[in-house]
């Protein structure tokens, strides 16, 4: 576990923005998950038998090669944060991590069962 490096700062603070989380995220204690290098972050896992509970926070952006990157702060069964999912739609390694300028709501069209199959 370690704490959040500063290029991952801004998008952690910004779903925990939208989710209404009072908690400093520069305090938490994180893990980089087996997701292909695509920056999804467990989240101070010390009880691993937690599940998912609900999505908390979404949000996009766009990689540093344009390619379009979806993240999701989702909670435990608890209500606790215990993950940020990032999803780049290529499954490719995420280049460069988002400035909070470049993050925005994820867009309806992205919720879509065809946009997201597409």
């Amino acid at each position: 576990m370690k704490k959040l490096h500063p290029h991952e700062l801004p998008l952690v603070s910004y779903l925990f923005a939208v989710a209404n989380i009072s908690d400093d995220p520069s305090e938490l204690l994180v893990e980089p998950m087996a997701d292909g290098g695509m920056g999804s972050l467990a989240i101070d896992r010390v009880n691993t038998a937690l599940r998912f509970g609900r999505c908390l926070a979404q949000c996009e952006f766009l990689d540093a090669d344009g390619v379009k990157i979806e993240a999701a702060l989702n909670c435990d069964t608890a209500d606790r944060p215990m993950e940020v999912d990032v999803w780049k739609v290529n499954f490719a390694p995420i280049a460069q991590w988002p400035k909070r300028a470049d993050i925005r709501p994820l867009s309806s069209e992205s919720l879509k069962p065809e946009a997201r199959n597409s």
